[in-house]
């Protein structure tokens, strides 16, 4: 089975807490791997094994689109 999600998001902070997930235009992430980014439009991702657990937090940003830590 293969999923594949479509975000639309500014800030947003992905880790991967089992399994791998592949981002398009990005590395993939495998277990304990994460990734910040900012993305303007969507973010395509897909599992690139069997299964994956991951959490998506999205960020607030200020006005330049720096993340608010």
């Amino acid at each position: 089975m293969r999923l594949i999600k479509h975000l639309e998001v500014t800030w947003v902070y992905i880790n991967c807490i089992e399994g791998s997930l592949r981002i398009e235009g990005y590395p993939s992430l495998s277990e304990r791997d994460s990734l910040e980014l900012s993305a303007a439009g969507k973010i395509n991702f897909s599992l690139q094994g069997s299964y994956a657990h991951f959490i998506i937090i999205e960020m607030k940003s200020d006005s330049n689109g720096k993340s608010l830590k």
